[in-house]
């Protein structure tokens, strides 16, 4: 039996024994404008320990948490476009985590930026998400994979190319 998924988080150390917890330093980011840059270093780290893992199991999955801040501006979906064009052979093994309240968000450049990353075989996830939140109509006009029972999935719009029927 192997775990089939992770979530990668970071965390800092403030002296002897004094622990910044995840949560923590990602909000200190969001205020302070490092969002983009706690994002990339993030993923960037994900990147090794991800191969060393998929040498046991091809079938593990990485989430990462990201930030709107770099959804949102095209020089940081840049630099994420291009870690993941460098990182191809283990793109489709991480799982971007989307705040569901971040996609209204989302400008024309950030929607685009999660289209280029999904080219590249990178997957999304919302986090946050409440059914009494979730607007299923206005999901099924965007291409979403939906989970559906036996561990397949189905794409709201036409057949992904992470989708199996």
């Amino acid at each position: 039996d192997q775990t089939a998924h992770y979530r990668a988080q970071l965390s800092l150390v403030e002296g002897p024994g004094r622990e910044v917890p995840h949560a923590v330093l990602i909000a200190k980011a969001e205020t302070g404008g490092f969002r983009p840059a706690i994002d990339f270093v993030m993923l960037k780290q994900t990147l090794p320990v991800l191969r060393r893992l998929r040498a046991k199991n091809p079938r593990l999955r990485i989430f990462v948490p990201l930030g709107l801040a770099s959804l949102n501006g095209a020089a940081d979906l840049d630099r994420l476009v291009i870690l993941m064009e460098e990182a191809a052979d283990v793109a489709v093994s991480i799982v971007l985590e989307i705040e569901h309240r971040n996609l209204g968000s989302l400008g024309a450049a950030g929607i685009d930026g999660l289209a280029r990353l999904g080219r590249l075989g990178v997957t999304m996830a919302l986090t946050g998400v409440s059914t009494s939140g979730l607007d299923l109509a206005a999901l099924g006009h965007i291409a979403i994979d939906e989970p559906r029972g036996g561990g397949s999935t189905r794409s709201s719009q036409g057949r992904s190319k992470n989708s199996r029927r």
